[in-house]
């Protein structure tokens, strides 16, 4: 058995078996000449003389070197060469990686600046840094994630702009909401001008219209316009968004804030609708589109296509929608009769009244139960005319801001004069 290369003096030697070690030393404990042990181990008389020299730097004899176990003996004869390279300041060096736009690159070349004779190349650089992340806890450690189908629907917006230009020959740039099922793979995409809530909701309902069915949980990232965020460490789903999944029975999931590995799937969409349908509308020439909605037909068309498309591997010749349709679906709830309405959101503070009010709206003033009387509550104003029902709904709709349990739902009033406080008859105290 030979051993690997080991470093001494600065000259690589290479370290002898068990046994040739156990014979060299025998041969010098028996007062044989180089050249006899030479030609009774086969080894030569540069490594012969090398044991002889770590064996008297041991202080000890032959015999008792002799007498220790395989492993011992070795840790004697040959032991681990002193570190020569300049060991790196683990601790600043991750710190100054969470600055923006600092890399590994920029901090190893100023440590080669500062080094000794001997540093570490780059990618042992990288490894150590790894392990010391690692060693401090600094890393958790990875593990094989089930994906359950049916259980989750992650939502993003793309961040390259989709540029096209409209009939009048100007460049306008939308935004690509994103959308995808975790176990399927199986994707949506709409343009938006803009990324307000209302695009946001409505890429989730026209989301759900196109799977043709509903998941159990909905996982967002902290966009300002899905979440209040109550500090750092957590966020709260926004009235507007429970409202939404209330609806469909889906449970929001807000991610923590800077991990977008909670929402690896989408964050895998995104960068395929940048390369396969961005990329791909622009390619050859600038999108041509007489308005947003003809950017979605042609976006559609690529969307479906992507779908629709064998994944690339051995032994897998099924698309997305094949395995949606065949493995997911049957796991996914129905969709409800008509799609969801989305209306304008007010988080407003209840008076001594008990009642909301509207300043924008002629300061208007809506009752709730008494025991809401200096708590926050979602409001939600509807006057907008469903698709669906060819009805115009002219409500202002309040919700406890926690629970979303129906408080009060009134008719919305906008008149100039006249009473402006709306009490309902199951708000009446015994006073009033």
């Amino acid at each position: 058995m030979e051993f690997p290369l080991t470093q001494k003096g600065g000259t690589l030697i290479k370290k002898l078996s068990f046994q040739t070690l156990r014979n060299v030393l025998t041969g010098l404990d028996e007062g044989q000449s180089y050249s006899q042990i030479t030609q009774r181990t086969q080894t030569s008389k540069a490594s012969v003389s090398r044991i002889a020299q770590a064996a008297d730097q041991t202080g000890q004899s032959t015999k008792q070197l002799l007498a220790l176990s395989d492993s011992e003996l070795i840790s004697l004869i040959y032991p681990p060469s002193p570190l020569a390279r300049t060991e790196p300041d683990w601790a600043s060096i991750n710190t100054q990686l969470k600055r923006k736009n600092v890399t590994k690159r920029l901090l190893y070349e100023r440590y080669l600046a500062q080094a000794g004779v001997t540093p570490y190349n780059y990618s042992s650089f990288c490894r150590r840094l790894a392990q010391w992340r690692l060693d401090n806890g600094l890393v958790s450690v990875g593990g094989n994630v089930e994906r359950v189908p049916g259980q989750r629907m992650e939502i993003d917006f793309a961040g390259d702009l989709l540029p096209w230009i409209d009939g009048d020959g100007c460049i306008q740039h939308c935004k690509l909401f994103v959308a995808a099922l975790p176990y399927s793979n199986m994707m949506f995409t709409e343009a938006f001008s803009n990324v307000k809530q209302p695009s946001w909701i409505a890429g989730i309902v026209d989301a759900l219209e196109y799977f043709g069915a509903v998941p159990e949980c909905l996982v967002m990232d902290n966009a300002l316009a899905l979440v209040n965020r109550d500090g750092w460490r957590e966020g709260n789903a926004h009235p507007a968004i429970k409202s939404l999944c209330l609806y469909y029975g889906m449970e929001p999931w807000v991610c923590k804030p800077a991990t977008p590995q909670q929402k690896s799937r989408v964050e895998a969409a995104v960068h395929a609708v940048e390369r396969w349908i961005i990329a791909e509308l622009t390619l050859d020439q600038p999108l041509v589109a007489s308005d947003l909605q003809d950017v979605n037909e042609q976006v559609r068309k690529r969307l479906d296509a992507i779908n629709g498309q064998p994944f690339r591997g051995r032994n897998c010749n099924s698309s997305r929608r094949e395995i949606y349709e065949q493995q997911e679906k049957a796991h996914m709830r129905a969709l409800p009769g008509m799609p969801y309405e989305p209306g304008e959101w007010r988080v407003l503070t209840v008076d001594k009244a008990h009642c909301v009010r509207i300043a924008s709206e002629a300061g208007h003033r809506y009752s709730v139960p008494v025991t809401y009387i200096g708590k926050s509550v979602a409001v939600r104003t509807m006057n907008q005319r469903s698709t669906c029902l060819r009805i115009a709904r002219n409500t202002v709709e309040i919700y406890d801001k926690d629970t979303h349990k129906v408080l009060g739902i009134h008719k919305r009033c906008t008149n100039v004069r006249g009473d402006k406080t709306h009490i309902l008859r199951e708000h009446l105290t015994p006073a009033e």
